[in-house]
């Protein structure tokens, strides 16, 4: 090895744009607004599965960088071992770096134009294990059919709040059905006292609601992971970016029931009208779901 891959193994930031095919950057997702503040996620374990090279992780740039994948598509699977985060996968086509590694190796530069590595993004959703914060406010529970088996990776998009604007928040079932959904811009509402007749005198009281119902949407994947050796190799790789309701996609929209565990309360569909989960702010309340 030269001194230049010398000197780029020594300085791991460095190394993705000078020897690097693939750069992924995982980050904590918030909401459906583009403007929510993402965190890089470290310590996750990132493969694909055509090679058993491991990434280096860029504490700098919170990229996980790959050296020596082939040139050509990869499916690469992102898991958290401590259970935080949703498993998911992404699909990439990594560029052919092998003429530029070759310069680089023998000392030289590489000529301008010649291929950059890839960098792309991957949402991590919590899962139920996430550690909320005090005051995070939350819905969780278990997505079953309507003969009580659990349904894995079923997409949730709920309606909520975020610096007081309408967005939502979406999400999937884990493998052994399981949900969260995390509401982290959910605020109580206060409603100030009025002077209805203008007399001088308060004539309605402050109001100050911490609970409000939200519109849920569920999805069902068209073919069902369980049983599959591999359950991930069914969910969709397009997840971020995918229309639900594309008749042509892997989902198919659901109509659904909500019970609550603690209260003993059942919410049922009314026609084509379904149910709207209570959430209360700075919360974490269980609501499960079950496809009618």
């Amino acid at each position: 090895m030269t001194d230049i891959i010398a000197f780029a193994n020594r300085h791991a930031p460095d190394r993705i744009t000078i020897a690097g095919v693939l750069a992924v950057r995982c980050l904590r997702y918030v909401n459906e607004t583009p403007v929510a503040p993402l965190k890089t996620l470290p310590n996750l374990h990132v493969r694909s599965t055509r090679c058993e090279e491991r990434p280096v992780f860029h504490q700098s740039t919170g990229l996980y960088g790959f050296l020596q994948l082939q040139p050509g598509s990869h499916r690469v699977v992102i898991n958290d071992p401590e259970q935080r985060y949703l498993s998911r996968a992404i699909e990439v086509e990594v560029p052919d770096r092998s003429g530029v590694r070759a310069i680089l190796e023998k000392g030289g530069v590489p000529a301008p134009g010649s291929a950059a590595p890839l960098f792309t993004d991957a949402a991590m959703r919590p899962s139920v294990n996430y550690p909320l914060l005090p005051g995070e406010s939350a819905i969780w529970g278990q997505v079953s059919d309507n003969s009580g088996s659990p349904l894995a990776f079923c997409r949730l998009q709920l309606a909520t709040r975020y610096d007081d604007s309408d967005t939502s928040v979406v999400s999937y079932s884990d493998s052994s059905g399981s949900y969260l959904l995390r509401l982290s811009g959910e605020r109580a509402s206060f409603v100030e006292p009025v002077d209805t007749d203008a007399d001088g005198v308060t004539d309605t009281s402050g109001e100050l609601t911490t609970t409000f119902d939200r519109e849920l949407r569920v999805h069902a994947l068209k073919q069902n992971p369980l049983g599959l050796v591999h359950p991930i190799d069914a969910f969709p790789v397009d997840f971020d970016s995918l229309d639900p309701d594309d008749p042509a996609g892997p989902y198919q929209l659901e109509s659904f029931s909500l019970y609550n565990p603690a209260t003993d309360e059942q919410r049922l569909p009314a026609g084509s009208l379904m149910p709207q989960p209570s959430i209360q702010v700075g919360r974490r309340i269980r609501w499960d779901i079950t496809l009618t």
